[in-house]
């Protein structure tokens, strides 16, 4: 089984004994949403499992985990292997012992009727309860509220695993059709912020040529969907900015809150769909109102990402902190559902926002670093972007990778990788 992530605390010699006890975990989607067990007295959420009893197979204990915490019962033809995350770190119970758990994940489907739980003592104190709960939803709990007493690495395991499930489009419908073709620049900003112009390093303009012509049916995307005055003076700019650069307007429309009851055909009339930058949390929750996610899937044709459009466009976004308040707030959620176009977190405008701060803290060392445990966000500067299609993701520009702590140089202005 594959390694998801690996969690070492790094507490204990490695001469210590080992205390080995492997755990499976059951992973039951439907409908977008996940099975967890919620504990009511500590506010966490966990996946059902648990340690494996001697002589069971890790199906079997799977199956009697699931039933007694969740009252549920597994289908065990349907069980599926998904990944395993090790955890090492020095016992809490018995000095100079390394407690050793390997986490063994297993995508499941269980029977329609639920049946009673069968609780431990400590499972009964603390409240467990089987619910279907929306993944950003479980992941923002266990991250940043208290969870009193219980072990942060466990809540935090459980939150990467969603964040990981998420990331790779676990919780996107798979019956809303054959997915269109397309073409996705995702760009920390097409255009430059000094005129209406778009970037012309890294061969941005001839690759949007080669795949659109000349002529196109422009759909701006907007972020602050209620401000009508931000969105026309902005689309206006965008708008001239592709024209200068010798695209024609076949059409030009804007979708926002004065058009949202038209997006689908909006969408379906447009060859260009270009998601404008803003406010990430904003433009997010716009996006689900709408459903972009659905109407952009059977589409097939050019998106052209800017900002928090690029940012809202991977699976699991990286909301960070941006606006006053928002790094102070414990319940800020700094991880959010989206478009499912890439698996990339972005962080776009580095040039800009590399030295900037938020309610007194660094962005991006005393934010986004911490954030980029076991994880991988690509700080982009203006003029970078990143082409997918046919399954292909390829960054242009200059750009750095942010991941455990560290930021380091990942390409340069005419150069590119493939991710």
């Amino acid at each position: 089984m594959r390694e998801l992530f690996s969690l070492d605390m790094k507490d204990y010699d490695p001469a210590w004994k080992q205390f080995v006890r492997p755990s499976v975990r059951a992973v039951i989607i439907r409908d977008g949403k996940v099975v967890m067990v919620h504990s009511r007295k500590f506010n966490y959420y966990k996946f059902p499992g648990g340690g494996m009893e001697p002589g069971e197979t890790m199906e079997q204990a799977l199956i009697r985990e699931t039933r007694e915490e969740a009252g549920m019962e597994i289908i065990p033809g349907s069980i599926r292997p998904y990944g395993c995350v090790p955890r090492r770190q020095g016992d809490s119970y018995q000095h100079e012992l390394v407690f050793c758990q390997d986490n063994y994940y297993y995508l499941c489907e269980v029977k329609a009727d639920a049946g009673a739980q069968a609780l431990d003592d400590y499972e009964a104190d603390e409240g467990f309860t089987p619910e279907l709960v929306d993944p950003v939803e479980a992941m923002s709990v266990n991250r940043y509220e208290p969870h009193g007493p219980k072990d942060p690495v466990m809540t935090g395991r459980e939150a990467m695993v969603l964040e990981t499930l998420l990331r790779e489009g676990y919780f996107f419908k798979d019956d809303e059709g054959p997915e269109g073709e397309k073409s996705c620049f995702l760009c920390s900003a097409p255009e430059k912020f000094s005129e209406p112009a778009l970037h012309e390093e890294n061969d941005l303009i001839p690759r949007l040529r080669e795949r659109l012509g000349d002529r196109v049916n422009f759909l701006y995307v907007a972020s602050s969907p209620a401000n009508a005055q931000a969105c026309d003076r902005y689309g206006a700019q965008v708008k001239a900015a592709f024209e200068n650069a010798g695209f024609e307007m076949k059409d030009f429309n804007i979708l926002d809150d004065r058009t949202r009851d038209r997006a689908k055909e909006l969408i379906g009339k447009a060859e260009i769909i270009f998601l404008s930058g803003g406010h990430v949390p904003t433009q997010n929750t716009f996006f689900e109102e709408i459903g972009l996610r659905g109407l952009l899937r059977p589409w097939s044709g050019v998106i052209v990402t800017c900002s928090a459009g690029t940012m809202n466009s991977a699976s699991a976004v990286y909301c960070c902190p941006e606006e006053t308040g928002e790094a102070a707030d414990p319940g800020f959620r700094r991880f959010r559902r989206g478009l499912g176009l890439t698996e990339v977190m972005v962080m776009p405008h580095y040039q800009f926002f590399k030295d900037e701060t938020v309610d007194g803290l660094r962005l991006y060392e005393d934010i986004a670093y911490k954030d980029s445990v076991s994880r991988q966000f690509i700080a982009m500067c203006d003029g970078c972007y990143i082409l997918k299609e046919k399954g292909v993701q390829t960054l242009y520009g200059e750009a750095y990778l942010i991941r455990d702590g560290e930021l380091k140089p990942f390409c340069r202005d005419g150069e590119q990788v493939v991710l």
